[in-house]
């Protein structure tokens, strides 16, 4: 509960922090960031979720025994 309040928080912000440079700013590449924060949109489920799959098992990174291996049990195995 609390990793799933921390993450809807963590997306919130960062939406709203994306949303305002995007319309409150000058900054140049700004509309490149508002078409990198449509993507999701555009691409399947699926699809996003076989690539981090992908990434994930990829990057050496040693998770072991963490949270988010114990997350990534629970749903895929």
């Amino acid at each position: 509960m609390i990793l799933a309040s921390a993450t809807a928080t963590l997306g919130v912000l960062l939406g709203s922090l994306v949303g305002w440079i995007d319309l409150r700013t000058t900054l140049r590449g700004r509309k490149l960031l508002d078409y990198a924060s449509l993507i999701p949109l555009g691409l399947p489920g699926i699809v996003v979720a076989v690539a981090l799959i992908q990434f994930w098992l990829r990057v050496p990174l040693p998770i072991d025994g963490t949270l988010f291996d114990s997350q990534q049990s629970s749903v895929f195995g």
